[in-house]
């Protein structure tokens, strides 16, 4: 990634611990990470996430709905967990089903909208 975006100075590449991160955004795209990450550590991210965003930030993305039967990654999860989970740190805008999944995971991911809690 480092050798494709040199020199675009729109792009910023980081590579280190999410948890040990330093930021403040306007905007987070969730694609992939959360699922990857062990369900024990779910709280933690919501809540390191929410340091990241800035006061009118926002976090968007997809999330699967669905509970896998092997262990993970990616780890499955459904909307009441979500809902449960980012509801202590944010104000949830959307968390609907993804009506724009590809075709291997329709009807097994939602769209999550959150804004961060004043």
């Amino acid at each position: 990634m480092k050798k494709k975006f040199n020199g675009n100075e729109g792009i910023n590449i980081l590579a280190q611990d999410y948890f040990e991160h330093e930021g403040t955004y306007d905007l987070i795209l969730e694609q992939t990470f959360f699922c990857a990450l062990e369900p024990g550590l779910r709280e933690a991210y919501a809540e390191k996430m929410s340091s990241l965003l800035s006061e009118n930030g926002k976090l968007a993305g997809v999330l699967f709905d669905k509970q896998f039967e092997n262990e993970g990654p990616p780890f499955g999860g459904s909307r009441d967990e979500y809902e449960n989970l980012f509801e202590k740190h944010f104000e949830i805008n959307t968390l609907e089903s993804c009506y724009n999944s590809v075709a291997k995971r329709s009807g097994n991911e939602v769209f999550i909208n959150l804004k961060l809690k004043k």
